[in-house]
């Protein structure tokens, strides 16, 4: 009877194992992307501004031959950590058009509903009766920031983080 107990758990137990293997396995992956289970979901990614060819690294500096870039610093509102935070150096180009603005990007932008700027990711746009509208959160934030932003509120793209 033991014996017959003990085979039991152990066919069970396998049994158990090729099928939890088998679920995981079945799972879809996109690029590097690792499966996220419960609510948390994947951001997306920024829109590629800089090409390999435009980072030069020497043995005495690096240049990122990109023309119009500015320097930002950022407030300690942990509303983009682990991305942003205090002490990280930000490279930001003025967008030239509502074309140059992508979901995933991180912008600074004039908010209706603060004073300064909001540095934070298009999660969404769409097109309304006004143009162009985008839908913005904070990555540590909870909830979407209020509101549509549009394409003139947007002062900088972000285009680098310097640690």
């Amino acid at each position: 009877m033991r014996f017959k107990l003990l085979f039991f758990a152990l066919a069970l137990t396998f049994i158990l194992g090729w099928l939890s293997s088998y679920v995981y396995s079945s799972i879809q992956f996109s690029g590097d992307e690792l499966p996220y289970f419960g609510a948390t979901t994947p951001k997306p990614s920024p829109h590629d501004r800089v090409s390999e060819s435009q980072i030069h690294i020497y043995d005495d500096r690096v240049v990122i031959d990109v023309s119009g870039v500015q320097w930002a610093s950022y407030a300690d509102t942990h509303s983009m950590e682990p991305v942003l935070k205090a002490g990280a150096n930000g490279l930001e180009l003025i967008p030239k058009s509502a074309g140059d603005i992508h979901v995933g990007d991180v912008v600074a932008y004039e908010a209706n509903w603060s004073d300064g700027l909001i540095v934070h990711r298009i999660i969404d746009s769409g097109f309304d009766e006004y143009g162009t509208y985008y839908i913005l959160k904070g990555d540590n934030n909870s909830s979407t920031d209020p509101g549509r932003v549009r394409f003139s509120q947007i002062r900088y793209v972000l285009i680098g983080v310097i640690y």
